[in-house]
């Protein structure tokens, strides 16, 4: 009896031992990241001759490949320490708009900042981005000279002056702005994660730095974040439909209140997640080319909500790839928005001194 209930003793500790170690040797353990080993090539340089395909599109006359924004990657979040967006104590901040206000306060001095984070060129393998010069064009041209941002923009900056760069901006003074305003164009793939010249990054570690604990003189004002880029390896076919005739000035504050440190952001990606967006080589990308044309057109009636609207029905009614390999052809993109948002945007016009 002896001997038998030492067996189960020692039994029991073997059986212990074992799991424990099965524990704590998996939190020692890295995180796994498996390599996605689809990468979409953005124009294929042996491809002869390319024939004609009927396109849903005008393309201006364009013979050109349409081209995708994707990158091939092994997560790695090492360099991200999510310590750093850690809230930081704001106690009081005054407030540009009432609390009931229906619209955000577009009669500051300036109408803000438009930075451009454009990347064509890569050191880290990626294809070049034939074609994204066409949308910094198009970008400076509307929200510099119609919508009068001050537009920066930025070419294939590495990590490090991304960082930098984006941090430096969120410690500036935007009392005298009605809003902030970024685009972001390059590759990219699935979890929002982007490429800079010389490797990749979250897009968090972009927006996050704005929000009302880390940049108080933008709170109670639009943040605008636009990205052009891939988020996955999925292709879009699309759905035939059809259809029948019948067819379905800064405020004085007379009480103090608390928002949360993410209102007022909008987020606005080019294409679905888990999805390919679209570019091509000599007319740009299907996704800005239409923001700019929308907002050129609808601004004076419509808020930018309205008008985001409007390019998600125009991108997804009006566009379709051209490829001349036949999975690639004739191809769909759905934009979309994440909108923390808590009034509406008119980009009035500013009143400038004579």
């Amino acid at each position: 009896m002896l001997v038998l209930l030492l067996c189960v003793i020692s039994f029991t500790r073997t059986a212990i031992v074992q799991l424990s170690n099965r524990l704590f040797g998996k939190e020692n353990q890295g995180l796994q990241h498996p390599q996605d080993e689809h990468r979409q090539d953005t124009m294929d340089e042996q491809a002869g001759h390319v024939p004609e395909y009927k396109r849903q599109r005008s393309t201006k006359g364009s013979k050109d490949i349409d081209s995708t924004d994707t990158i091939k990657i092994q997560e790695a979040w090492e360099d991200y320490d999510d310590d750093e967006y850690f809230p930081k104590p704001v106690h009081l901040v005054k407030s540009p708009v009432t609390k009931n206000d229906t619209y955000y306060n577009m009669n500051h001095k300036r109408r803000g900042k438009c930075v451009i984070f454009n990347h064509d060129v890569f050191d880290s393998g990626e294809k070049h981005r034939d074609g994204s010069k066409l949308d910094v064009k198009m970008i400076e041209t509307i929200f510099q000279d119609v919508l009068e941002f001050e537009v920066i923009p930025y070419h294939n900056l590495t990590n490090n002056e991304i960082t930098e760069t984006t941090k430096r901006l969120s410690a500036e003074n935007h009392s005298d702005s009605d809003c902030f305003c970024m685009f972001i164009l390059t590759h990219g793939t699935s979890g929002d994660t982007l490429a800079a010249s010389d490797c990749y990054y979250p897009l968090k570690s972009i927006w996050q730095k704005f929000t009302g604990d880390h940049c108080p003189t933008l709170v109670g004002k639009p943040k605008l974040f636009f990205v052009q880029a891939c988020r996955g390896d999925q292709y879009d076919a699309g759905v035939g439909v059809y259809s029948t005739e019948n067819s379905e000035t800064d405020s004085v504050a007379v009480a103090s209140y608390k928002i949360p440190t993410h209102a007022d952001f909008l987020i606005a990606h080019s294409t679905m997640d888990g999805f390919y967006s679209w570019r091509n080589p000599t007319e740009g990308t299907f996704y800005v080319q239409q923001l700019c044309e929308v907002i050129k057109e609808y601004r004076h009636n419509h808020d930018l909500t309205e008008m985001m609207t409007i390019i998600a029905r125009i991108v997804a009614n009006e566009y379709a790839s051209s490829h001349y390999l036949p999975h690639k052809d004739d191809q769909k993109q759905m934009p979309t928005i994440t909108s923390t948002l808590t009034r509406k945007i008119l980009f009035t016009k500013k009143n400038r001194p004579a």
